[in-house]
């Protein structure tokens, strides 16, 4: 498809439809919305092939053909368009075991980021249009026994972060919650009168005033469908967060998701030092968020002192490589293994002496590639996202699934994995099926491991809710 002649269509159906609108709007990159629903042939963003497809009134329509079209091109298109032979080259490369020339990732298609439905099309679009005006927000009325936030607003959780910072006690449903003939996702917020201050309705008023989030007012107890007594709705505790950094703590992972609780989506929390790890009271936390990094013997003698605070019901974040020590055989916390080229049967290593896979100084890394997702929609970790999302992949680790299906929260697809970027056929063999995400068990705690980092450069927010949800809610959903 020509990029001069595109117009991309980003579909009103996702969290982060608005907050991608937002930061075309910031560009200055003209948009219109449609009038009425229409029927086009498009291509979607993470297809090949074009089809028809009905795309309901309120549609954006981002056209190429405007001065700031190539901008536009740039940030929506599936995948960028390399120099002729670049991608060759650094294939060469590779398999001749010396480092790409990559500078940095190779997909960073804003709608695949952010998990947006999103089209394009090279065909003009014939419906009625008007320039793109963002809703208004409702404004705040106050209700005589409690309110409800979407678990889909895309300020959900800056919301959540505020009321523990006010001490507002909610409550968060497992389930969709149908009130007044209308249906809140999975991961809504409750909060009842009832269980707060009496100055809670003026907390609330702030709060949609600060931060944006739509609040609806209930009425009563009685919504027809929905108990808020039910066994589906649970309090939300207060996880009390921590945040190690540090040395041997990767910067920019550390970077990324202090930046995450501190001012992208503020929650409370304390940041440690890694050196403190050994002598600090760990039972002053719920959480503990590893960036990647090297952790050794930070714990102690066998991370003796993390079991004990495991086994008491603590969960503890990991990502990436911070990982590693927790599958040393002195510490057994984690039960992950990397994967691993496969071994020659004992009829071949008889004929052939050579390795089954050669031995090499550049392994075979991803570059920064897209790739799709399986997901548990019935866990806790998957509020937020109401469909399997878009992964970024940087590196050349990958692991196997965990024996039991469902700690296996997210995994890379099996059949078509790759989306975006480049990706090797190597890399492709071993990341089919491992896991992005994993809950594993330990005692009355549990260990949630993260292959990559879920907030990359605070751009790819459409895995942000799947670490919101470990640091938010895991106290409140312990394991039994």
């Amino acid at each position: 498809v020509a990029s001069g002649q595109n117009t991309y269509l980003l579909v009103p159906n996702a969290p982060n439809f608005q907050p991608l609108v937002e930061m075309l709007q910031r560009q200055k990159i003209a948009l219109s919305q449609l009038n009425a629903p229409v029927t086009l042939k498009a291509t979607r963003i993470d297809g090949d092939t074009a089809e028809s497809h009905l795309f309901p009134a309120g549609t954006v329509l981002v056209s190429t053909r405007q001065p700031l079209g190539g901008l536009a091109q740039t940030l929506l298109e599936k995948s960028p368009v390399f120099t002729k032979g670049y991608v060759e080259e650094q294939q060469k490369r590779t398999h001749s075991d010396e480092p790409d020339e990559f500078y940095d990732l190779t997909s960073w298609s804003l709608p695949l980021a952010m998990n947006v439905e999103a089209w394009v099309t090279a065909t003009p679009v014939t419906g009625e249009t008007h320039p793109y005006a963002a809703s208004a927000i409702p404004a705040f009325r106050a209700a005589p026994y409690g309110y409800l936030i979407d678990g889909n607003d895309p300020n959900v959780y800056r919301a959540a972060g505020r009321m523990l910072r006010d001490s507002v006690r909610f409550n968060v449903s497992d389930d969709v919650l149908t009130v007044n003939d209308r249906n809140f996702a999975r991961g809504s917020l409750v909060i009842l009168k009832g269980n707060n201050k009496p100055d809670v309705d003026a907390a609330l008023e702030r709060l949609v005033h600060d931060t944006g989030v739509a609040v609806l007012p209930v009425d009563s107890g009685w919504t027809g469908a929905t108990s808020f007594g039910s066994s589906k709705i649970h309090f939300v505790k207060d996880p009390r967060i921590a945040l190690v950094g540090g040395q041997k703590v990767n910067a920019t992972s550390y970077g990324m998701l202090w930046h995450t609780l501190d001012i992208d989506t503020p929650l409370p929390h304390t940041n440690l030092s890694a050196e403190s790890l050994r002598n600090i009271d760990l039972s002053k936390f719920g959480v503990i968020v590893l960036p990647d990094g090297d952790y050794g013997d930070r714990f102690g003698k066998n991370a003796e002192k993390l079991k004990s605070w495991l086994s008491g019901g603590g969960t503890l974040v990991v990502i990436k490589g911070a990982s590693s020590f927790l599958r040393e055989k002195e510490v057994e916390i984690s039960k992950l293994k990397p994967w691993e080229a496969p071994k020659k049967k004992d009829d071949e290593k008889d004929k052939d002496k050579s390795p089954s896979t050669p031995e090499m100084y550049n392994d075979y890394r991803v570059p920064g590639a897209t790739f799709r997702t399986a997901m548990n929609s019935h866990s806790y970790l998957t509020f937020g996202v109401p469909r399997s999302p878009f992964v970024l992949i940087e590196g050349s680790h990958a692991f196997l699934q965990v024996s039991h299906t469902v700690d296996n929260v997210v995994t890379i697809e099996k059949e078509k994995p790759l989306v975006a970027g480049v990706a090797w056929n190597e890399s492709l063999d071993r990341l089919k099926g491992s896991i992005y995400l994993v809950s594993e068990p330990y005692g009355r705690g549990q260990v949630i491991t993260f292959a990559d980092e879920p907030h990359f450069r605070l751009f790819w927010r459409g895995t942000l809710p799947l670490f919101m949800n470990a640091v938010l809610y895991s106290p409140s959903f312990p394991r039994e």
